[in-house]
């Protein structure tokens, strides 16, 4: 991996010395991605690759997903969403084989691949170097091969050695995709391939808390002792894409949101292996005490989901329709189970000038097992000008995933029944320029929790979410003041592990060093959870489970900046945790794992035409 971060910097600096001298004085790019609906259906609003200032330090890759997570202090490793919104519920709950995804913004899957369209090539190159040897490389290429065919390639590669013992984190994911739209507009193709490679030295946490927060013999964080000084976690896989949509009725000239018919194919392939290593529990971390000398567990997933629909328009309404086959498969010591699943779906779209009704649902029939799910969506939309405002409801009666129901590795095996998982839910939102906020309330019975004991357990009661989101935004000449403001609630047993608060606030000044050539952001950003039991992983599973031992939170952290536009490049330095400095110890975000002290990082993103 130290040999790839060398090459890719190398290719960095050669092709930076190269073009230059070929940048023309355009600074805007054309370049515009889509991801893959929930409804397979790839015709969809365009989103603008972003070049901005704005936010650009903020460069862990978990941040895509939401602003607030349980982690680790190294990046790379698995965390927890704790910005949790229906829609993660909802996805939380309909998973399919895996029962968690704690690395997911590290591996590629079809919900979070951009399919990009370029009017000329484009190479975006980018590099992140921070704290105890931390590295993170990026490159993005897309470009047109016909005014047809669009090409493009996305390559992450991170490695982090991280600031305790055995936290290691050595990953790398490559996604290539080709997409195809006919000249008369009639036929639509996209084919997408992509590999995951994860590699995750988990030391399981410090062994004792005191060694973090009391004594002075361990100010050098690789001598403290830890729980799992040889558990390692190795994710290899990857998949395949394919979709393709006909409109029969299109020209060269017609809208693709307003085509009278179509018809589309969508074809999703996946295989994974997650394989577990230690050299055997010598700390009793796991409470299966077995004298083992060396672990070795391996999982393996595949998933095959094959699509069949048809999408309607009259006027102003949009009916789509699908048949969906889903094929799982698990193998674990030895031991495999599979499961076929038939998943009919029908949604219709009103839209009327401002006024915007989609209604959406779908049932599933499994052949073992529970016999069925629902899932019924409602989402009711109005613009005024500047503003917008949602409201959301649905009903949501989800299976078990696979590996909820049926485990074997060294330390945890079970075989148990479970019952769908029901969520009610219905949220208010708007949407202003300057101001976002969100009202929801959420009812979920027979939820699947991980217990202390680390085995999959359900609570057969009900228990209700109350969340409020406010995300102000204030601009005075030069200074921007951002924010977020979450607050929620868990009535009832608790069972989801949540922080009632949480904020973040970024405080910037932006002006020109150089006039017209250097473009200059320097502020603050302060981000502060409230204390909360928080949940424990468990490296040999990947769950998060319950416990009572620690209390996490109720800490600020105090991180500052300077973003810098160069024409296409942009820069950023950055102190993290610079309260650190202040000797408080206590900053833990995850139980047994402290999260780093003050650290330095620095970013170059450079793009390149032609």
């Amino acid at each position: 991996m130290k040999k790839q971060i060398k090459n890719s910097l190398l290719f960095v600096l050669v092709f930076a010395s190269l073009s230059i001298y070929s940048q023309d004085k355009v600074d805007s790019t054309a370049l515009f991605y889509t991801y893959a609906q929930e409804e397979d259906i790839l015709v969809n609003d365009s989103i603008r690759y972003s070049k901005k200032m704005d936010g650009f330090y903020r460069y862990r890759p978990e941040l895509e997903y939401g602003d607030f997570f349980q982690r680790q202090s190294n990046i790379g490793h698995a965390l927890r969403k704790l910005d949790v919104t229906h829609n993660e519920l909802i996805f939380d709950l309909d998973r399919d084989i895996a029962f968690s995804d704690p690395y997911f913004p590290y591996l590629w899957r079809k919900r979070n691949i951009k399919y990009y369209t370029s009017l000329k090539p484009i190479t975006d190159l980018y590099y992140v170097m921070g704290k105890d040897k931390e590295q993170y490389f990026k490159v993005l290429h897309a470009q047109p091969i016909t005014p047809e065919f669009y090409f493009s390639v996305e390559y992450k590669v991170l490695n982090s050695p991280g600031t305790y013992q055995h936290h290691l984190a050595n990953h790398e994911s490559p996604v290539f995709n080709l997409r195809y739209s006919s000249n008369s507009n009639k036929y639509h193709a996209s084919a997408t391939y992509f590999h995951n490679k994860v590699q995750a030295d988990d030391h399981g946490g410090i062994q004792a808390l005191s060694y973090f927060k009391d004594s002075t013999d361990y100010n050098e964080r690789q001598l403290i002792p830890v729980n799992l000084p040889n558990a390692r976690l190795l994710i290899k896989g990857g998949g395949l894409h394919f979709n393709q949509m006909y409109h029969p009725s299109a020209d060269s000239t017609s809208a693709k949101d307003s085509l009278g018919i179509g018809f589309y194919h969508d074809l999703y392939y996946l295989k994974d292996t997650y394989t577990y290593t230690d050299g055997g529990d010598i700390n009793n971390f796991y409470p299966a005490q077995l004298n083992i000398q060396e672990v070795k567990d391996s999982t393996a997933i595949k998933k095959l989901v094959n699509t069949f629909g048809a999408r309607f328009s009259f006027n102003t309404i949009d009916f789509d329709t699908r048949i969906k086959h889903k094929y799982y498969e698990a193998w674990q010591q030895k031991k495999d189970t599979f499961v076929h699943i038939w998943n009919p779906a029908i949604g219709v779209t009103f839209e009327n000038g401002k006024n915007r009704i989609k209604l959406y649902g779908d049932m599933a029939f499994s052949g073992s097992g529970n016999n069925q799910e629902w899932k019924l969506r409602a989402n009711i939309s109005r613009k005024f000008n500047q503003f917008a405002a949602h409201l959301k409801g649905g009903y949501v009666n989800a299976f078990p995933s696979v590996l909820h129901s049926w485990y074997h590795s060294t330390y945890y095996s079970w075989d148990k029944h479970f019952d769908n998982t029901d969520l009610v839910y219905l949220a208010a939102e708007a949407e202003h320029p300057n101001i976002m906020g969100s009202v929801s309330f959420s009812n979920i019975t027979d939820y699947i929790y991980f217990s202390n004991a680390g085995e999959p357990e359900q609570n057969d009661e009900s228990f209700q979410l109350l969340q409020f989101n406010l995300e102000p935004k204030i601009e005075w000449n030069d200074i921007t003041f951002k924010n977020i403001l979450k607050y929620q609630k868990v009535f009832g047993d608790d069972y989801l592990r949540l922080p009632e608060f949480m904020s973040k606030h970024e405080l910037y000044y932006s002006f020109n060093l150089i006039q017209d050539v250097l473009k200059t952001q320097i502020g603050t950003q302060l981000t502060f959870h409230s204390s909360f039991t928080g949940h424990k992983y468990i490296p040999a599973t990947q769950a998060f489970v319950l416990q009572n031992d620690q209390q996490l939170g109720n800490y600020p952290y105090l991180d500052v900046f300077a973003n810098f536009k160069i024409k296409r490049a942009r820069i950023f330095v950055r102190y993290s945790h610079l309260n650190a400095l202040l000797g408080n110890k206590r900053y833990f975000l995850m139980p047994s794992y402290p999260m780093r002290d003050d650290s330095f990082q620095f970013g170059i993103s450079w793009m390149f035409y032609d």
